[in-house]
């Protein structure tokens, strides 16, 4: 639940209580690769947090190493630190 209104905030543009709901759902459940990689894309995209950004999508990666989605969003985080 707390990863889907992580989404849900988001979404809104209250992106602190988005990272607080992602936090709840790691808290839940450690090895939720979503809240992972939904958490990190709030760091990156929106908060432009990339060092905490790429820490995330590399622990969903972790997790999970099948999820395609963690690589690209990684990848785009390190383009943005860069940029």
């Amino acid at each position: 639940m707390s990863n889907t209104m992580g989404v849900a905030y988001t979404h809104k543009g209250e992106y602190d209580r988005a990272i607080d709901d992602y936090n709840k759902a790691i808290e839940i459940n450690p090895k939720n690769s979503m809240a992972y990689n939904n958490r990190g894309f709030v760091y990156d995209i929106h908060k432009g947090e990339y060092d905490k950004a790429i820490n995330d999508y590399n622990k969903a990666i972790e997790i999970n190493p099948k999820d395609d989605m963690a690589y690209t969003d990684r990848g785009n985080a390190y383009y943005n630190h860069k940029g």
